[in-house]
């Protein structure tokens, strides 16, 4: 009866590990997430708007309709890589998201200054060539530095009516995402 219960217990814990293991590897492995579909989107370093409701994009991100959307995939291995241009008056937020899913920089438009929107991003790498003066920079810009090379930058925008939101995508389509 003892050797039983041990089975038992033992295809429990097995199954478990097994489950458990299975829980914190697919996702990382799947291809339907935001990160390929962004990725679909467009190409490196090179702002884009995403388009309004009823997109195909727009339905697998799961977007809010109340806002308005931008969207940035930066690659660092080519050089630093600058998000900059001026966002509307209304509430904004933007933010850099690793592949991860974690946020290392995230801003809105309560905690910035002004409605100038001028960062710069950095791989250590380059933050040390930042140090040595390697790089020639504008001394408003906004100095990032991030640990990996690979993110997306999400820029979105609620426009107080929904006759604004076409003004807005125009607004963020003049945004600059470029290697420095």
């Amino acid at each position: 009866m003892s050797k039983f219960f041990t089975h038992i217990f033992a295809g429990l814990v097995l199954g478990g590990i097994f489950h458990l293991a299975f829980i914190l590897i697919l996702p990382g492995q799947s291809m339907h997430n935001a990160w390929t579909t962004i990725d679909r989107l467009g190409t490196k370093n090179q702002m884009m708007v995403i388009k309004a409701t009823g997109d195909s994009a727009w339905s697998r991100l799961n977007l809010d309709p109340a806002f308005v959307y931008a969207a940035c995939q930066i690659d660092l291995s080519d050089g630093p890589v600058s998000i900059s241009g001026r966002l509307p008056s209304a509430f904004w937020t933007a933010s850099l998201i690793a592949k991860d899913g974690s946020v290392p920089y995230s801003t809105t438009s309560r905690t910035s200054n002004d409605r100038d929107f001028n960062i710069a991003t950095f791989n250590p790498s380059q933050s040390r060539r930042l140090t040595n003066a390697e790089f020639e920079l504008d001394p408003t810009l906004l100095i990032i530095k991030l640990p990996a090379d690979e993110y997306v930058a999400i820029i979105r925008v609620l426009p107080a009516h929904r006759a604004l939101a076409k003004a807005y995508r125009e607004n963020l389509a003049d945004l600059t995402c470029s290697t420095l």
